[in-house]
């Protein structure tokens, strides 16, 4: 086994470190070996030439050649290069948007256990795009990620289960997998958690417990969360009545186009004047 220039670790695993790192310094020596390696017929250099074309990491970016190493990665089974290229041809980067063949690169990764192909595949079900529109299908993917970790399906799969789409409605179902999401850092899994909380749904009423997610959801930037924040204060929820504090967490969520913060400073009497609702 042939060491990097680091003298420590093995030489592909050293130029694939320097790009995922984004080492500057290194990326020509990166560059050549991956070359090297690549020009033998090994996948993972294939697909970390394809990165670097993509991402133009010391070269130009060129998506025709990203998506050349993709494709000959791909076709040798690297799970990794599957998913990137079906990122490419559903973003049409370098190449018209091929939603279907996308589709069927996030299915042969997703059958191989791949969580963010099967979340990517569940979100083309729930759109219709690339495949033929189907809630349950979706549901069906959105578990598959959501068993394999994956915070972003673990909320889509709690709002499924939330509102019982593609499959039966279940709260405790949903706060379960909003809770799992949430662990993670999720933003929106900690805001509809404690929307729960707030209102007993799916979970006993608890107000602290629904003002401390409310919180870090809102101290990720979350306007919902930070909106309902407002209506506790408002509605003296868990905390002690303040319209100064409900304006306060209002306006926070209005500077970011929160619709539902501008309409209850409206309903306050203030002045919204300058904020400007997202569709």
């Amino acid at each position: 086994m042939s060491k990097g220039p680091d003298g420590c670790m093995d030489t592909l695993e050293w130029a694939k470190f320097v790009i995922r790192t984004r080492d500057e310094n290194n990326y020509g020596a990166a560059m050549a070996i991956l070359s090297s390696y690549a020009s033998k017929g090994n996948d993972e250099a294939e697909f970390y030439l394809g990165l670097i074309y993509a991402r133009g990491q010391g070269v130009p970016r060129d998506f025709r050649l990203a998506r050349n190493w993709l494709e000959n990665a791909s076709e040798q089974g690297n799970l990794n290069a599957m998913y990137f290229l079906g990122k490419i041809y559903v973003r049409g980067y370098g190449t018209e948007q091929n939603p279907a063949k996308a589709a069927e690169l996030f299915r042969l990764a997703a059958e191989q256990n791949y969580p963010s192909a099967a979340f990517n595949l569940g979100i083309m079900y729930s759109e219709g795009d690339g495949v033929e529109q189907s809630d349950e299908q979706a549901f069906v993917w959105y578990t598959a990620a959501s068993n394999m970790g994956h915070s972003d399906a673990q909320f889509n799969l709690g709002v499924a289960y939330d509102f019982g789409i593609g499959c039966k409605k279940d709260l405790m179902e949903a706060a379960k997998w909003y809770s799992m999401s949430a662990s993670q850092g999720n933003s929106d899994a900690l805001c509809n958690l404690g929307d729960m909380y707030e209102n007993g749904r799916g979970v006993e009423k608890d107000f602290d417990k629904a003002m401390t997610l409310y919180k870090a959801s809102a101290d990720l930037g979350n306007d919902l969360a930070q909106c309902s924040i407002g209506d506790m204060y408002r509605k003296g929820e868990g905390v002690p009545q303040s319209d100064q504090e409900a304006e306060k967490w209002y306006r926070t969520s209005a500077e970011k186009g929160c619709k539902e913060a501008i309409n209850e400073l409206v309903k306050m009497g203030k002045d919204v004047s300058g904020y400007n609702a997202e569709d």
